[in-house]
């Protein structure tokens, strides 16, 4: 068994090579010894390499998610029904979850399809209400212009008859003194009468012509005077008329203003629906955007996942129940156990083993992490694919570097007592996409006693 430091590319969805049991008997191995043929190794390596592009951010997540799950708990336990994240506090998503999330995107698009698809049928019916109002209020502007201008040509008639009232009234008053002369001329002759004109006058002839042309006088002024007074009459009823037909304007002005108004306003209050409507269906349309960019990262993520599915390798779960024990010693402290202090549980095993007995890793796999980490001691992580991982802690000396690639056996590490317990040991896990899980079904029965 070997450590080798020329590694190759590992992720979490490479494919490994042939499962070969912890005892170098298994499916794929071309012989019976624990050490692999030369020829196998170069099948084996040229199997790593064939790994898929997300081989480097897959391995610098997976790292990401076990330091932050082992530094989130108390050393070597934790509350089993906790759920790990992705290191940066999200629940890692499954196919299922994502395909659940990518259904409920597509309902809520549909939901906001249809929402936008009425609210633009309830556009069109408040634009032609719109349009409904805006020419019924063209219509009572041009009814309000049109008897303003009447209004307008009444005022110019009334104005005109009143001048032809005061002109003819004031000729009816100047014909009427005329006429009062005349009659006080003629009632002093007819007192006076005729032997009086007789006297004033050489010619009786002379005196009764004068006479006939006096009566003629008065009935021609009479005659004025009456046609005067019907044409004032005339005119005096043409203003009445005029007046009230000014009125009457006046009053469908009144109408036609109030209904111009209410218009406007209804207008107005649906220009307001409209441009409310319109920010609305902007938003949904915004927020149709929003899903569907959110949908189209769901459905990479998803594509992403299958790929990883479809490319794991098997190789650490076929292994099941046959992988090397991480050291031969007694365990002292078994997964789900709770431990002497606090609430917590323990999330793996500890081994008690003799202080500087060899570490060895149960199964291939790549070293991702070799270095102290507090309530761990001097912690080795290695990742064997597939979001299976195995962490040796509490060790002395560490004897692998992250990158090195070690076989099923190859030691990685010292026995140490540095697992804060009253004895020396491994604290050893096996966790499955960054979650803890019971290692002994895993474990094959050999190397341990206790």
């Amino acid at each position: 068994m070997s450590v080798r430091t020329r590694r190759p590319p590992l992720a979490t969805a490479r494919p490994l090579p042939p499962h070969r049991d912890p005892r170098g008997q298994g499916r794929g191995c071309e012989c019976d010894s624990p050490h692999p043929s030369p020829r196998h190794r170069r099948d084996r390596t040229a199997g790593r390499a064939h790994g898929s592009r997300l081989a480097d951010a897959g391995r610098s997540a997976i790292v990401a998610v076990a330091l932050g799950a082992l530094v989130g708990t108390t050393p070597f336990g934790s509350n089993p029904s906790a759920r790990a994240d992705d290191g940066g506090g999200r629940e890692a998503l499954t196919i299922d979850e994502v395909e659940r999330q990518l259904d409920e995107a597509g309902t809520r698009i549909e939901a906001l399809d249809a929402e936008i698809v009425a609210g633009k049928a309830r556009r069109r019916a408040l634009e032609a209400k719109v349009a409904e109002s805006e020419s019924r209020l063209d219509e009572r502007r041009e009814r309000v212009a049109g008897l303003e201008a009447d209004i307008a040509r009444f005022e110019e008639e009334l104005a005109g008859l009143e001048a032809s009232l005061a002109r003819e009234r004031a000729g009816a008053d100047e014909r009427r003194e005329r006429l009062a002369a005349t009659l006080r001329g003629t009632h002093r002759l007819e007192r006076s009468g005729g032997l009086r004109s007789l006297l004033e006058h050489d010619d009786p002839a002379l005196a009764a012509r004068l006479e006939v042309y006096t009566d003629y006088l008065l009935r021609a002024q009479r005659d004025v005077l009456d046609e005067q007074a019907r044409a004032l009459a005339s005119i005096e009823a043409a203003h009445s008329a005029t007046l009230r037909d000014r009125a009457w304007l006046e009053h469908l002005k009144g109408k036609a203003a109030g209904q111009r108004d209410a218009f406007a306003a209804a207008r107005a209050e649906r220009a307001e629906r409209l441009g409310t409507l319109d920010e609305d269906l902007a938003a949904k349309t915004r927020s149709v955007a929003e899903i569907a960019a959110d949908r189209e990262r769901l459905q990479a993520l998803m594509e992403e996942l299958r790929e990883l599915q479809s490319t794991r390798s098997g190789y650490f779960a076929a292994g099941r129940g046959k992988h090397l024990w991480p050291t031969e010693g007694r365990v002292e402290a078994r997964f789900g156990e709770p431990k002497a202090v606090g609430k917590v549980r323990w999330n793996g095993l500890f081994v008690a083993a003799p202080d500087g007995a060899a570490v060895r890793a149960v199964a291939d796999g790549e070293v991702v992490y070799a270095d102290g980490l507090r309530g761990f001691g001097q912690l080795v992580i290695v990742d064997h694919g597939d979001g299976f991982m195995t962490l040796y802690g509490g060790n002395r000396d560490i004897r692998a570097v992250p990158g090195d690639w070690v076989d099923a056996g190859a030691t990685i590490a010292t026995v140490g007592d540095g697992s804060g317990q009253s004895e020396s040991g491994v604290y050893f896990e096996i966790r499955e996409n960054a979650r803890p899980v019971d290692p002994v079904p895993w474990l094959g029965p050999e190397g341990r006693s206790g």
